[in-house]
């Protein structure tokens, strides 16, 4: 197969979930498939973080479109995908989206089309009407072109099937993974870790999030105030991710319930800190109010951190029985749960134990071979 990965959209630290998506495939399918010929889109300033030069049968497309020169990235993918000599060894069969829309250059292609999530569909009160209209428009028409749709969880897939009347043949669910870096770390190596960041091991409850309406980061500091006058708890909440568009009403709630000295807001963390911060947290905090998959509670169940997360969407696909699963719209639910979970050590240490069990269940190996699978049968398609 010659396979198209649209990549356009990356930028580090700013993707979330889909930068992790997208270099966990990338590796997988770089140890998986030395047949098929692979060329990856990618912003121009990418080129040092997405080197493929020792990779036989992996090409890179660099497209600037910000140089000045507009119609430098417009020519260099026209010839792309209508190939003149020099691009002949690119001439794909076949693309795969990962963002939930195909870009209008490369519709001609058969496609294999990513779709994260459908948050649109489900809340669509966190966005603006001209947002909405867009989602509906790209990812709909997107939907119907596409020659196979992934999701990532089951959720996804069956709001695919009720709200846009998909074809459940065309849709198959590839579940994410934690990345192999997430494991239970060595006490000496998370304090250095956390000893940057100011931190001591247990002494605070992780929320990994940008501040999205959606991550609910309202919800997690009502039951931090709730612990706090309630049992006197001097807990640390401590977020990573970047400012979003919540992040002004977070800050006002934070000044008005005096939580200013128990939240600390990390920002972007480098990736090789990410699995320190886990394992030296007290447990996991994710009441979001909607997810496609969940990555952050595979990660923390991996990294022996325990889990209380929402009981919405995708999450309780993604728990099972591994997590304390509450409602994210009651901060009384959400406080409760942390506090079993500070008070019982029992419970702790069989909710770590579960979810060790259970984030092995996931593996990006099967994630890579599922996605090839599809590949290649959209691949058949079109050669039909």
């Amino acid at each position: 197969m010659r396979i198209l990965l649209d990549m356009r959209w990356m930028a580090p630290g700013v993707a979330g979930g889909l930068e992790n998506h997208a270099r966990a495939l990338l590796g997988e399918l770089i140890a998986l498939d030395r047949q098929s010929e692979y060329t990856v889109l990618l912003p121009a300033g990418r080129r040092a973080a997405f080197d493929f030069r020792a990779v036989p049968n992996f090409n890179s497309v660099y497209l600037d479109s910000s140089s000045g020169r507009p119609g430098r990235a417009r020519d260099a993918l026209r010839r792309l995908v209508r190939p003149d000599a020099s691009f002949e060894r690119f001439d794909p069969e076949v693309a795969y989206s990962f963002q939930g829309y195909i870009r209008p250059d490369l519709l001609r292609l058969r496609h294999v089309l990513n779709v994260p999530d459908l948050q649109h569909q489900v809340l669509p009160e966190f966005f603006t009407a001209r947002a909405f209209n867009e989602r509906q428009r790209t990812y709909g028409e997107s939907i119907r072109r596409a020659g196979h749709v992934c999701t990532y969880s089951e959720f996804t897939r069956r709001t695919l099937i009720e709200r846009l009347d998909a074809d459940p043949a065309r849709i198959t669910a590839v579940p994410l993974a934690a990345d192999p870096i997430f494991h239970p770390a060595d006490p000496a190596g998370t304090e250095d870790t956390l000893r940057r960041y100011g931190l001591r091991p247990g002494s605070y409850l992780f929320f990994p999030a940008h501040t999205w309406h959606h991550k609910n980061h309202k919800a997690a500091l009502r039951a931090l105030e709730i612990l706090r006058d309630r049992h006197g708890s001097d807990w640390m909440l401590v977020c990573s991710g970047g400012k979003r568009e919540a992040q002004p009403e977070i800050e006002r709630l934070i000044g008005a319930r005096g939580l200013a000295g128990n939240v600390v807001f990390l920002g972007y963390c480098p990736r090789d800190d990410m699995p320190a911060l886990y394992s030296g947290a007290r447990c996991l905090v994710f009441p979001s109010l909607f997810e496609g998959f969940g990555l952050p509670v595979i990660e923390a169940m991996a990294s022996g951190c325990p889990v209380v997360s929402s009981n919405v969407t995708s999450l309780p696909e993604v728990a099972g029985d591994a997590a304390l699963l509450i409602d994210p719209n009651d901060p009384e639910a959400i406080a409760g749960a942390v506090w079993r979970l500070t008070e019982d050590a029992g419970l702790r240490a069989s909710l770590v134990e579960r979810g060790l069990e259970r984030a092995a269940l996931f593996s990006w190996r099967n994630h890579a071979l599922e996605t090839l699978r599809v590949l290649r049968r959209v691949h058949g398609q079109a050669g039909s």
